[in-house]
């Protein structure tokens, strides 16, 4: 994601196996631009195919950036990891005794 100086988003570009793909807005028409990029080989050379297209979301990406806490901790770690050695120890005891 490309971003201005007052942290909005200008562009937001992501790639796959194979291509390309990129996404921009129009502040004025709400409308989205995409362009794609497809490399791939052609009889027997590489060849780069782009096409673009207009779409209207509302002026609305297609694409979110989710922020939050993490899920996942030290102390749920610590927990699992707890968990994991009685277990562990568990099956240990059940063989030796």
């Amino acid at each position: 994601m490309d971003r201005d100086d007052d942290g909005e988003i200008e562009q937001i570009a992501y790639t796959y196996k194979g291509g390309t793909e990129i996404q921009s807005l129009d502040p004025e028409t709400g409308k989205l631009t995409f362009t794609v990029t497809h490399s791939g080989e052609h009889n027997g050379r590489q060849e780069d195919q782009s096409e673009s297209w207009e779409a209207d979301f509302g002026g609305r990406w297609t694409i979110y950036e989710l922020r939050s806490p993490p899920i996942i901790n030290k102390d749920i770690k610590r927990l699992q990891n707890a968990i994991n050695k009685a277990l562990t120890m568990l099956g240990r005891s059940c063989f030796e005794a």
